[in-house]
């Protein structure tokens, strides 16, 4: 009986995560040609949108955003081999 119940209860779990993962955009409607590509990053958590629901999806992509996704999608980009040397200032 603790099988079945606890088999039921992943399943109304995953069925709802799968429901809800995409995060809903007031200006992001489902016939939009960008519609799948928005879902996915969001559910990725790759973009965030804009405050207060909206996703602007003609706004330009400032530096400080496109750096900001980058680093979210390749995490392993932010990290250093052991024993890296920085030689910055060392020419001035």
């Amino acid at each position: 009986m603790k099988k079945v119940v606890s088999l039921a209860l992943s399943f109304v779990m995953l069925f709802s995560m799968a429901i809800t993962s995409a995060k809903s955009f007031s200006d992001v409607k489902s016939g939009d040609w960008f519609y799948a590509d928005v879902s996915e990053l969001s559910d990725l958590d790759i973009i965030k949108g804009r405050d207060g629901g909206w996703f602007d999806p003609h706004a330009n992509v400032t530096r400080a955003e496109y750096v900001a996704m980058h680093n979210r999608a390749f995490p392993e980009a932010l990290e250093y081999p052991k024993n890296t040397r920085f030689h910055v200032f060392s020419r001035m």
